[in-house]
């Protein structure tokens, strides 16, 4: 086994690029485990379950939140297609102004929330 202090003063004496460069004579997987299993308690372990735990929580009501955006977006492009398809067949039929324009205007307005709808899935 490896003097932690030795290391840290053959370390501390060489440069610091080099420093990291050079391999002590056992592996870096056995000084990870043995100060692991030293470090960590079972209460922290518990407290680092707990935090996991919530953020998976806070990942899991934004996926929701996020999917129900997305749903809410491709029904506002369903509905804006099928307007923009009637203002067409309205433009070739000939059809009065005044539906004409009550139909580009229920365009706009779907085409602004639409527009929106995109830019907060973003």
């Amino acid at each position: 086994m490896l003097n932690p202090v030795a290391l840290l003063r053959s370390a501390s004496s060489r440069s610091s690029s080099s420093r990291f460069l050079l391999a002590p004579s056992s592996s870096i997987d056995d000084l990870f485990n043995n100060e692991t299993s030293s470090c960590y308690s079972e209460e922290s372990c518990s407290t680092m379950s707990g935090s996991h735990h919530s953020t998976l929580d806070r990942l899991y009501t934004w996926e929701k939140k996020l999917y129900k955006e997305v749903k809410a977006g491709e029904r506002l492009r369903i509905e804006y297609e099928k307007r923009l398809t009637h203002l067409r067949n309205q433009d070739v039929k000939g059809e009065e102004p005044i539906s004409v324009d009550k139909t580009c205007a229920a365009l706009r307005s779907l085409h602004t929330r639409l527009k929106v709808s995109i830019h907060t899935v973003q």
